[in-house]
């Protein structure tokens, strides 16, 4: 979660809000699908289809291990698009620093 923080305040000028407030799997998704957020998960994860959500391997990721991000299917705000765009960037900014 720090590095996720870090990049939303670095590259966005944001402070991010962290909620773990799901008990179970399912009610985490079922918020994804409700519009309250998105979810970082590993890519195993990725195997429980939910409606209502989408699943989005970040590239570069996978060189220790995979990470998803999954979030609603239908349109959401600017900031969750702006959110996913940016993590997408710094995901690959970081991965060309490690090589």
């Amino acid at each position: 979660m720090q590095l996720v923080r870090t990049v939303c305040q670095r590259d966005a000028q944001f402070e991010p809000n962290f909620l773990t407030v799901g008990n179970s799997l399912e009610s985490l998704l079922s918020m994804v699908a409700a519009g309250r957020g998105v979810l970082l998960a590993p890519e195993i994860l990725s195997h429980h289809r939910t409606i209502g959500v989408s699943f989005h391997v970040l590239d570069g990721s996978k060189e220790k291990f995979e990470i998803v991000l999954i979030r609603r299917k239908c349109s959401e705000p600017a900031t969750v698009d702006n959110f996913v765009k940016l993590l997408k960037e710094s995901v690959r900014r970081i991965q060309k620093q490690m090589e």
